[in-house]
């Protein structure tokens, strides 16, 4: 086509009728191996409403997650300088320090998708990234779009003139885990004052719930689901095993906190 790409479309056609028992992870799988079975540059697996993509790299790696915002950052930064991104503020803080390697500006946002839509109107921003797969260009529009992903996603390859496998291999290590407690209702509020009650005398941040500095690099966020009874964690740290060992301190705590008596 125009792109003068190779491309091999698989079930391209939603059928109303038929309700497929095959999962995102379990397609993501397949991709990935028809990606190394043909040697293909890469894959590209669209989510529903093509709104948010997954990418398999040349390898066969299926990238997703804080994995892919963090690719993606570094395709901007690299390729725009003075970049300005938008990222929710759960995501990882080695970001930051990738924008300042390349004079990049990182702006926080909640962790809702229509919070990064916003900063696309209002930041001033060349993308707004998050952490399920979607990726906004303001420049086209202030919307999610799997399509104008991919295309760009083809765009960055070429200009840098590297593999994607080889770039992916270029993002610097970070170690952030998240769980999802849960909490009925009427326990959200309690959860939160313990919260800030444990955040005492720390370094604390209020964006969206609350966001607690620990130091050494390590951070965890609290933070209530809007919509179901569950209530979120984000931690990061600066190794598998400190941050495995964290995630499951903030996870009894936050359930510690749950059962308590006021």
């Amino acid at each position: 086509g125009k792109l003068n790409c190779e491309v091999i479309t698989l079930n391209a056609y939603h059928d109303e009728n038929r309700v497929t028992m095959v999962t995102p992870e379990q397609s993501q799988a397949s991709v990935a191996s028809i990606v190394k079975s043909l040697g293909a540059d890469l894959g590209i697996v669209m989510g529903d409403g093509a709104e948010h993509i997954t990418f398999i790299d040349d390898q066969g790696r299926i990238i997703r997650g804080a994995e892919a915002m963090v690719v993606w950052a570094k395709m901007v930064l690299e390729l725009i300088p003075g970049a300005r991104i938008a990222i929710p503020v759960s995501a990882t803080h080695q970001i930051e320090t990738m924008a300042a390697k390349h004079g990049g500006t990182v702006i926080r946002t909640k962790t809702s998708e229509r919070a990064l839509m916003d900063a696309a109107i209002n930041e001033k921003v060349e993308t707004c990234i998050d952490d399920r797969g979607g990726i906004i260009f303001p420049a086209f529009q202030a919307a999610f779009d799997g399509m104008i992903a991919s295309v760009k996603l083809l765009e960055f390859i070429s200009l840098l003139k590297k593999p994607l496998s080889e770039i992916i291999n270029g993002i610097p290590d970070f170690y952030a885990r998240s769980s999802r407690i849960p909490c009925p209702w009427e326990d959200k509020g309690k959860v939160m004052r313990y919260a800030m009650d444990f955040a005492k005398d720390k370094e604390t941040h209020l964006l969206d719930g609350v966001k607690i500095m620990l130091g050494n690099d390590e951070w965890v966020l609290v933070l209530p689901d809007p919509d179901r009874p569950f209530v979120n964690v984000w931690v990061e740290s600066t190794s598998e095993k400190k941050v495995t060992d964290l995630l499951e301190k903030t996870v009894t705590r936050v359930e510690e906190w749950k059962k308590s008596k006021d």
